[in-house]
């Protein structure tokens, strides 16, 4: 049961033990199995009394019959994953034979089938084994998206400092109002701007400036 698909499973579970088919509106009876409600209507129909389970045979005095919600929506549940299924199988398929894809045209760039590869349209193309193309792509794939994640990790370390440098200058006393601040500032004015010659020398006022 271990390599039993799980949708094979979900579908065994969602299924009635008369119809054979998906339930529709599941009850459940007093023994624990789960039927149609129109099935386990028609099995009891000519009865009056004992009422016995279609599987385990176990009667019942009373028609009990309980609505089992949670069951209904696990059976819509499969039922979408019964027609995804078909539809990905059905897209894995060759649209012209039918066949399964099982080589790649460089020519054309496009996955075909095996009868694709005899055939007069792809004859003198270059095929491949559809596996090895998908794994030469992806490795063209990465070989690309590095360069770009270097970048992004070179943006992300320069982000990181000029999001330290306001704490770092305040952490220095460069903020105004900060003890030491201004003749700092002045003094790193003056390096970069020497005061000219009769000029204002560095760290005076002059007044009403």
């Amino acid at each position: 049961m271990s390599g039993a698909d799980p949708l094979e499973t979900l579908q065994v579970e969602a299924s009635c033990s008369v119809c054979l088919e998906y339930l529709q509106d599941p009850v459940i009876i007093e023994c624990g199995h789960n039927f149609c409600r129109r099935c386990i209507t028609r099995w009891w129909a000519e009865l009056a009394r004992d009422f016995p389970c279609p599987v385990c045979r176990k009667t019942s005095r009373h028609r009990a019959l309980r609505p089992n919600r949670q069951l209904g929506n696990m059976v819509e549940a499969a039922r979408q994953l019964r027609g995804a299924k078909r539809k990905a199988r059905e897209e894995s398929r060759c649209q012209a034979h039918g066949q399964a894809l099982a080589r790649f045209c460089r020519d054309d760039q496009a996955p075909v089938c095996l009868l694709c590869e005899i055939s007069h349209a792809h004859r003198a193309h270059a095929l491949v084994p559809l596996d090895d193309a998908a794994l030469e792509y992806k490795e063209k794939l990465q070989r690309c998206l590095e360069p770009l994640e270097r970048k992004l990790e070179a943006v992300a370390g320069c982000r990181a400092r000029e999001e330290k440098k306001p704490s770092e200058l305040k952490a220095g006393g460069w903020c105004r109002g900060t003890p030491g601040g201004s003749q700092q500032l002045l003094a790193l004015t003056g390096a970069f701007f020497p005061a000219e010659e009769g000029g204002p020398v560095a760290g005076t006022h002059r007044p009403g400036i």
